[in-house]
C-alpha cells in the first residue's frame, strides 16, 4: 500500500490528483441527465459482477489451467515450465502471473476480484476515451451496452485472461490514437510496452497487433520525419522486450516458439508431429451472416446457449461499420480497421467469440460515435437508435447467463455462507470436493492420474491427466494393447490414486480397477487407491509379521516423509529430532477400519520434568476427525522406548501420526514406528 501511495505523494500537486480522482467517481456532478442514467446503469451491473467474483470457481478451463497455476505456485513456490506434464506449460501466461501474485496473498477470491478489477479497468477505458469525442451519456451508454453483455459475464464471472488482455489492447490502441493526433512521442512508448505485454499474455494477440503497430510507425514518421527511425527502434524495442519471453521460452524448452501449436512445422518432439494442433469445435469461419449467427446460435462459436453475444451488435454494429466508410475522421477509421481486421484474423483460424473479446470495447466506441454523429445529422434516427439500445440491454440482462451456466441461478447465499457453498462445490463440483479431500489427507504426497477430468487446480500432489494436456500419458495409454501395458504404465508412474468418471468409455478401466480399491466417491467421479503390489507397504503380509507404516520413522534421512514443525531440529549424526508440544512433526498414513495396530516412540527429555506423547488422530473418508488417540507419557534422560496397542475406529480410514512432546521441555526422538 506504501509502495502504492507513492506515486501520489511525489506527486507536485498530490491532494489536486486525489481530489480530481474522487470527483472523478462522485454521483455529485453536473452531468446530463442520460448521463446520470448511465451511471446508475454502470454501478449496478458492476455490483453485479462483484457479486459473481465472490462465488467459487466453477469453470473448467480455470480448474484446468488458469486457477490451477497460481495455486501450484502458492504450494511449490515455483512454476516448472514442464511440457511433459502439461503440454500448455510454456504458452504465454502473462495474465496468469498476474492471478498468481493475487492469490498468493488473498487466494481464489483475491484472483477473482482481480478480473473484476480489470473489466472496471476495461469499461473506464471505454467511458473516457469515448467521452473525449462524443458526450458523456454517449459514453456511460456505450460502457452499460458492453457491460450488459453475456459474453462479458462468461470472462468475470470465470478466471479467464481475456479482460487482461483487451485492457493491454485497447489502451495500447487508445495510446496509438493519440500518438497519432500528436500528443507528444511518450504515447508511443506506452502503446508499445502495453502491445508488447499483450503478447506475452495470450498469442492471440498477434491477430490485433499488426495494424495499431503500423498506424505507431506511421504517426513517428508523421511527426519525426527523416530522424523517425531513432523512435521506431526504440519503439521496437520496448514493444519486443516487453512480449518476447515466452516465445523465447518456448523456443528453447521445446523448439516451437508457439508450442504446441503449428508443431507440423515445428517439429517439437514433445508432442504430436504429424497434424497441428487445431480446436475442430470451433470451424465456422467468417462469411456475411456470420454476426446473426453469432448471435442467435452463440453455440457454434462458444459453449453456450443462443443469444451469448448478446443483441446490441446484431443492429448497430452494422450501421458503425458503414458509418466508419462514409466517416474520414482518423479516430473512428482507426477503430473500425483494427477491430475488423482482428475479428476476420481470429475468426479464419478459429471462429470463437472468447478470442475476439478484445475487439468489442472498441466496436462500442465506434458505435457512440455513430451515435453522436446520427444525433446531430438524423435525429429520429438517433432516437430510435437509442431507444432500441435500451431495449437491447434489456433483452441482453434477460440471457445473462447464457455464456455462464454456471451461475445462472445467481446465489446470493454462495457469497455469504460458507457452509452452502461447501454444498454448492459437492453437488456441482465434485472434483473439486475430492482435490479439497486429497489435500486433506495426502498433502502433497498424492500422485493422481484423472480419468475423465481435468478439474486439477488446488491439488498439492502430483496431477496426471489423461486427455491431450499431458501428451505422453495420454499417448502411453492408447498405445496400451493389453491390462499388462496399463499396469506397467501406471507402475512406471507411481500413481497412489485414480479419480475416474467410472460412466465414461475409459479402456482403462478394467485395469485401474484391478490395482486399486474405491476410497471415496465424488458424485459421478469415484476415487480409488492405488493397492496389491504397486503399494505392497501398505498391505500385511499373508505371513502374519507386522508390516511398518511409517516412512523414515529412525529419521536416518532426515525429516524426509514428515510435515509441519519449521523449528524442528535434526541431528546428522546421531539421526534424532528434537520436538516440544508446540514444534512437531506429523505424518499420515492409510489405515483400515477398526484395525488394530501398535505404536512405540523411543525418546528423551532435553530438560526436567519432560513428557512426549504417542498420538493418533483418525480421520473418516469424509474427511471428518475422529476421536484421537492420545497417551502423554513422562521420559528420562536416557533414550526408552514406550509401546501401546491402539484399535482404529469404525470409520477410520487415514490416520495421523504425531512425533511430538506434551510438555514446554524439548524432547529428542530416535525412533517411531506403527506396525500392524
Amino acid at each position: 500500500l506504501i509502495a502504492l501511495s507513492l506515486p501520489f505523494a511525489l506527486h507536485r500537486d498530490a491532494i489536486g490528483v486525489v481530489s480530481r480522482l474522487i470527483r472523478s467517481y462522485s454521483f455529485i456532478s453536473d452531468f446530463s441527465a442520460s448521463a446520470r442514467i448511465g451511471r446508475a446503469g454502470m454501478a449496478v451491473l458492476a455490483f453485479l459482477y462483484l457479486f459473481v467474483s465472490l462465488l467459487p470457481e466453477a469453470n473448467a478451463d480455470a480448474l484446468t489451467m488458469h486457477l490451477m497455476i497460481p495455486a501450484h505456485v502458492s504450494t511449490h513456490h515455483a512454476w516448472p515450465f514442464d511440457v511433459t506434464r502439461h503440454v500448455w506449460a510454456v504458452m504465454p501466461m502473462g495474465g496468469d502471473w498476474v492471478y498468481t501474485y493475487v492469490y498468493m496473498l488473498g487466494g481464489e477470491y483475491g484472483a477473482r476480484l482481480t478480473n473484476f478489477a480489470l473489466l472496471m479497468i476495461l469499461v473506464q477505458f471505454i467511458q473516457r476515451a469515448t467521452e473525449s469525442r462524443t458526450s458523456s451519456g454517449l459514453a456511460r451508454l456505450a460502457a452499460v451496452l458492453f457491460l450488459s453483455m453475456p459474453l462479458v459475464l462468461t470472462e468475470t464471472s470465470s478466471l479467464f485472461i481475456e479482460n487482461f488482455q483487451a485492457c493491454l489492447l485497447v489502451g495500447g490502441f487508445i495510446s496509438v490514437a493519440r500518438l497519432w493526433s500528436g500528443c507528444g512521442t511518450r504515447y508511443a512508448w506506452v502503446a508499445a510496452a502495453l502491445l508488447g505485454t499483450a503478447l506475452a499474455v495470450k498469442s492471440g494477440s498477434f491477430a490485433f497487433v499488426p495494424v495499431p503497430f503500423a498506424i505507431a510507425l506511421g504517426a513517428l514518421y508523421r511527426f519525426e520525419g527523416k530522424n523517425a527511425w531513432k523512435p521506431s527502434l526504440g519503439f521496437i524495442a520496448i514493444f519486443v522486450g516487453f512480449g518476447a519471453f515466452p516465445y523465447a521460452n518456448a523456443l528453447v524448452t521445446t523448439g516451437n516458439p508457439i508450442f504446441p501449436f503449428s508443431n507440423a512445422y515445428f517439429q517439437s518432439p514433445f508432442y504430436d508431429t504429424t497434424v497441428s494442433f487445431v480446436d475442430k469445435r470451433w470451424h465456422e469461419g467468417i462469411s456475411f451472416d456470420t454476426l446473426y449467427r453469432a448471435t442467435f446460435d452463440s453455440g457454434s462459436y462458444l459453449e453456450s446457449l443462443p443469444g451469448a453475444l448478446g443483441f446490441s451488435l446484431i443492429v448497430l454494429l452494422p450501421l458503425a461499420l458503414l458509418f466508419a466508410l462514409v466517416n474520414r475522421r482518423a479516430w473512428v477509421v482507426q477503430i473500425a480497421a483494427v477491430a475488423t481486421a482482428f475479428v476476420i484474423t481470429v475468426f479464419i483460424a478459429t471462429a470463437y467469440l472468447r478470442y475476439i473479446y478484445p475487439s468489442i470495447p472498441l466496436f462500442f466506441m465506434l458505435i457512440a460515435a455513430m451515435l453522436h454523429y446520427a444525433k446531430r445529422v438524423q435525429p429520429r434516427l438517433y432516437q430510435s437508435l437509442v431507444v432500441f439500445s435500451i431495449a437491447s440491454i434489456v433483452l441482453n440482462l434477460a440471457f445473462l447467463s447464457a455464456g455462464s451456466w454456471q451461475y445462472r441461478d445467481f446465489r446470493l447465499d454462495l457469497a455469504l455462507d460458507p457452509e452452502k457453498r461447501e454444498e454448492f462445490l459437492r453437488r456441482r463440483l465434485p472434483t473439486r470436493w475430492a482435490i479439497q479431500y486429497l489435500n486433506l489427507m495426502y498433502g502433497d504426497k498424492a500422485r493422481v492420474a484423472f480419468h475423465g477430468t481435468t478439474h486439477i487446480a488446488e491439488l498439492e500432489g502430483v496431477p496426471i491427466t489423461a486427455n491431450w494436456h499431458n501428451y505422453q500419458y495420454s499417448m502411453a495409454l492408447l498405445a496400451a494393447k493389453s491390462e499388462d501395458d496399463y499396469l506397467a504404465l501406471f507402475e512406471e508412474l507411481d500413481l497412489t490414486h485414480f479419480l475416474v468418471y467410472e460412466a465414461g468409455p475409459d479402456t482403462a478401466l478394467p485395469a485401474i480397477h484391478s490395482i486399486t480399491r474405491t476410497e471415496q466417491s465424488f458424485g459421478h467421479y469415484t476415487l480409488r487407491r492405488v493397492t496389491g503390489e504397486a503399494r505392497a507397504p501398505d498391505d500385511l503380509s499373508t505371513n502374519g509379521v507386522r508390516v511398518e507404516l511409517l516412512e523414515n520413522g529412525d529419521f536416518r534421512d532426515g525429516v524426509k516423509g514428515w510435515s509441519g514443525g519449521k523449528n524442528v531440529a535434526h541431528s546428522p549424526t546421531a539421526d534424532t529430532v528434537t520436538v516440544s508440544a508446540g514444534d512437531h512433526l506429523v505424518q499420515h498414513v492409510d489405515v483400515d477400519a477398526a484395525g488394530s495396530y501398535r505404536l512405540t516412540v523411543t525418546a528423551r527429555c532435553l530438560g526436567q520434568g519432560g513428557q512426549f506423547r504417542l498420538q493418533v488422530n483418525w480421520h473418516a473418508a469424509n474427511g471428518q476427525a475422529l476421536q484421537p488417540f492420545l497417551v502423554a507419557k513422562p521420559c528420562m534422560a536416557e533414550f526408552a522406548s514406550e509401546s501401546v496397542e491402539l484399535t482404529a475406529p469404525d470409520e477410520a480410514i487415514r490416520g495421523a501420526v504425531f512425533a511430538a512432546g506434551h510438555s514446554d521441555s524439548s524432547v529428542e526422538i530416535d525412533r517411531i514406528s506403527l506396525t500392524r
